[in-house]
């Protein structure tokens, strides 16, 4: 029933499967720090917008989020670097 989550600004890393199938979430709010996805971290989850807040794209590892559903927005200065490192995984990235 999680909807929306706004993660702490002292994380780093999202680990594997962190909330994989959480059908009801709609947006997610990812700090500065993060430096790390991890492997099918918000896959299965249709609809959701995600706010990427880090300057440098964190890696990311296998399909973490819903490629073809997932909105991402990201700082408007880093949307090249974003789109290049993450163009496999999400056909949805903005500039914020």
């Amino acid at each position: 029933k999680l909807t929306n989550v706004v993660l702490p600004e002292s994380l780093t890393t999202i680990g594997v499967s962190a909330f994989n199938s959480c059908t009801a979430l709609k947006t997610i709010t990812i700090p500065a720090g993060v430096t790390s996805i991890g492997d099918f971290a918000f896959n299965g989850i249709s609809d959701l917008k995600v706010y990427c807040k880090p300057s440098t794209p964190p890696t990311v590892g296998s399909t973490p989020f819903n490629k073809w559903w997932a909105e991402i927005y990201v700082p408007a200065a880093s949307l090249t670097a974003y789109q290049e490192a993450w163009g496999s995984v999400c056909d949805n990235i903005y500039a914020e």
